[in-house]
């Protein structure tokens, strides 16, 4: 195994971990550490792999898998710790869109490319970025709640949170379509 898949796995572990840190307690300094431990992984493993050509369909589908079990444990503590519609409905959105993405990469006759076939777009790096900033303000509000700005942070984290999920339909809308120019290319082959 290459080392990105080493960090792509020790991501995987770390959503164990957050949810331990939470169920324990919460320990939300914890959450915030392992989700920034996660965050600096997602990227080394992908610009290592790039770098020095250490890219495997195994790594790719690897880091895919941990990137979207992360963000989806991360999600349902902060729903389950934040009592707001919006909270829970960008949960809900951005789990199922994560779902129907992993579905949608993993269509039969994509498998022999290291994306599935389908290339990331400017969409989903934007999502992701969206995400990312917005889990962090959320889980920093939690960690540091005694602060004043501990309620603004919640709020700004949410409307990130409600920003990403409308990026990620839109950028799952983009996936959607190049499945469908894939399969239409296909079968005219056939």
């Amino acid at each position: 195994m290459t080392l990105p898949t080493y960090l792509s796995l020790s991501r995987l572990l770390s959503a164990i971990f957050i949810a331990l840190a939470y169920f324990a307690g919460p320990v939300w300094s914890g959450v915030l550490f392992l989700f920034l431990w996660a965050g600096i992984t997602d990227f080394l493993d992908g610009w290592i792999a790039r770098r020095y050509g250490l890219c495997t369909p195994f790594g790719a589908w690897l880091d895919h898998l941990s990137d979207k079990i992360v963000v989806g444990t991360t999600l349902i503590i902060l729903a389950l710790a934040i009592d707001s519609l919006g909270m829970h409905l960008a949960c809900l959105l951005l789990i199922n869109r994560e779902l129907l993405a992993l579905g949608v990469r993993s269509c039969p006759g994509l498998e022999n490319s290291p994306r599935g076939g389908i290339q990331v777009h400017a969409l989903g790096k934007l999502k992701t970025m969206l995400q990312f900033i917005s889990l962090t303000l959320l889980l920093v509000a939690q960690t540091f709640a005694h602060w004043s700005l501990g309620p603004q942070l919640t709020q700004l984290g949410i409307l990130f949170l409600l920003l990403a999920t409308v990026f990620s339909y839109l950028g799952l809308c983009v996936y959607a379509h190049a499945l469908s120019v894939q399969m239409q290319a296909h079968t005219a082959d056939l």
